[in-house]
């Protein structure tokens, strides 16, 4: 129980913990009475061994990125502040992936001391197996002077961790992951492995390096979920406030997922909500596209003015140089490879600019400064053979009234050869252009006048109504009960001719939330006049 423990303690612990027989006290017959073992230890004293844990980690050098080396300092206490020295050797056995290059280290406390790091770093090395937010597990064993010591188990999250919460579309041909905080593929060897299946097509392998948004006023007002300056991952500056849905078939047979975003993660953030949903087709025929729609939602109270939205693709192909075009009649930029198959981006709505960047040797990187060149200058495109390149699509610039909104859209396609990949394209405007559960497919200026399906429906706080306008006039958007009264006047103004959106909070025009139940919605033009009818379940 305790080697530490002196003679004198131990006879002490004896005597105090006797049973007494016979005379009470100490007598020549039975002295102090019979030995209790069990309650001898109620009056040792306390081991005096060190009470050690782990407080905390830094990475002195490198990252914990995958494929990456980095060195490792540990924080050690002991709170009795009995042990000088102790060694310490790392071990992470459950993880394939990971290497400990210098496993043992000492930490030293000095006389009396209680914390202690480890006075050379562990060096640490990740493969590129290892995803970004994998928990990896270590082991620390701890002696010191020939005793072992408890060992210390603990978890490093590797890289980056995820936002949010990603989701795969696999109906068709192309695999393709999406998220909620604006980051797409996250495939293992792209610049986010973070265990997404990436962009494949026909089973193959991974075709997409990295994917992502970009939204901007001007090069400080600007919020990206692509690369920095320096080539390197970054975090996503979006963050999702309504997290990634499951998979749902629209009236369209198409199976779509939503989310929804704002970028509270940017150093100076842009008061406007990402609206975003996505859609892929298990029918022969349009399996090879999945389409991106956006909703940038005006909700302050403000104007906002001169907002430029950007998507990035970076598509490695098989090969050193990619070929590079654009079919203007059709709005839409690709790339085809040595071998293998052709991917691209179609514009959809609200897409104004395409363009080719060529990464050379080696990943370029984008400032501040460049990525706002990216979503605001118009097209440049880089046709013919390009080393390495990347496609952006981009839109704007938008200014929108105080709970406005304005719709981006795109897809990605692939196809094995040309002929196909130009069906794809004109496939993927035929399906865009069909009615779905949430939209009756507007283009860039609507030719109809149409109110859309909320979105979701049943819904529970809050859903969003969309609705175009072939041409500028007077609106009003107006919630009612089903006894006709009305409940909430959403919109009321002069509109420009494009596609609208206003989320409902199911809130009346006090504030006050109403019950659920079945409400209508009634949007008024000079000239038209249409409701629809949503289902509030608390």
């Amino acid at each position: 129980y305790n080697p530490d423990a002196t003679v004198e303690e131990i006879k002490w612990a004896l005597i105090q913990s006797a049973q007494d027989l016979g005379e009470t006290g100490e007598d020549n017959a039975y002295g102090y009475g019979f030995v209790n073992a069990s309650n001898l230890l109620d009056y040792l004293p306390s081991p005096n061994e060190p009470s050690l844990a782990l407080a905390g980690h830094t990475v002195a050098e490198g990252t914990t990125f995958p494929n990456s080396q980095f060195d490792l300092q540990l924080v050690l206490t002991n709170s009795k502040g009995n042990l000088q020295t102790v060694e310490g050797r790392l071990s992470a056995p459950a993880t394939p992936g990971v290497t400990i290059l210098e496993d043992t280290r000492n930490f030293y406390f000095g006389v009396g001391g209680v914390v202690a790091t480890n006075s050379t770093a562990y060096t640490v090395a990740f493969d590129g197996t290892i995803n970004h937010g994998q928990e990896i597990p270590f082991t620390l064993y701890l002696q010191s002077g020939g005793t072992v010591y408890e060992s210390i188990d603990y978890v490093l999250i590797a890289g980056i961790a995820p936002h949010g919460e990603m989701g795969d579309h696999s109906a068709g041909r192309v695999e393709f992951t999406v998220s909620d905080f604006g980051q797409y593929g996250m495939a293992a060897g792209s610049i986010y492995g973070a265990n997404g299946t990436g962009f494949r097509y026909n089973g193959g392998d991974n075709l997409l390096y990295e994917a992502g948004i970009i939204v901007a006023r001007n090069e400080v007002q600007l919020s990206s979920s692509v690369r920095g300056a320096d080539g390197a991952l970054q975090q996503s500056d979006f963050v999702p406030i309504q997290s990634l849905s499951s998979t749902w078939t629209g009236m369209d047979q198409g199976y779509h997922r939503s989310a929804r975003m704002e970028d509270s993660a940017s150093d100076v953030t842009i008061p406007v909500t990402v609206s975003q949903e996505s859609i892929d087709y298990g029918v022969f025929g349009d399996d090879g596209m999945v389409i991106m729609k956006y909703y940038l939602i005006n909700n302050s109270l403000e104007r906002q003015t001169n907002l430029h939205f950007g998507f990035l693709a970076d598509f490695d192909l098989p090969g050193s140089s990619d070929i590079v075009s654009m079919d203007e009649s059709l709005e839409f930029i690709y790339q085809q490879g040595e071998s293998g198959p052709l991917t691209g981006l179609v514009a959809l709505s609200g897409i104004s600019a395409f363009k080719s960047v060529a990464n050379g040797a080696s990943k370029i990187g984008f400032s501040r400064a460049d990525k706002f060149a990216l979503v605001s200058s118009g097209s440049d495109i880089h046709s013919g053979l390009v080393d390495d390149p990347l496609l952006v699509v981009s839109g704007g610039p938008f200014d929108l009234e105080s709970l406005d909104s304005v719709e981006i859209s795109l897809a990605l396609i692939a196809a094995d050869n040309f002929d196909q990949l130009i069906t794809q394209a004109v496939r993927v405007k035929e399906r865009y252009a069909m009615p779905t559960s949430v939209d009756e497919g507007t283009q860039n200026t609507p030719s109809t006048f149409s109110l859309n399906q909320n979105y979701p429906n049943p819904f529970n706080p809050s859903t969003t109504i969309s609705f175009s306008l072939p041409g500028s006039g007077e609106i009003s958007l107006v919630v009612y009960n089903m006894l006709g009264q009305q409940v909430r006047e959403l919109l009321s103004g002069q509109f420009q001719a494009g596609t609208h959106s206003v989320e409902w909070d199911g809130s009346d025009d006090t504030g006050r939330q109403v019950a659920s139940g079945v409400y209508f919605y009634r949007l008024n033009t000079e000239e038209n006049c249409h409701s629809r009818k949503m289902v509030l379940l608390r």
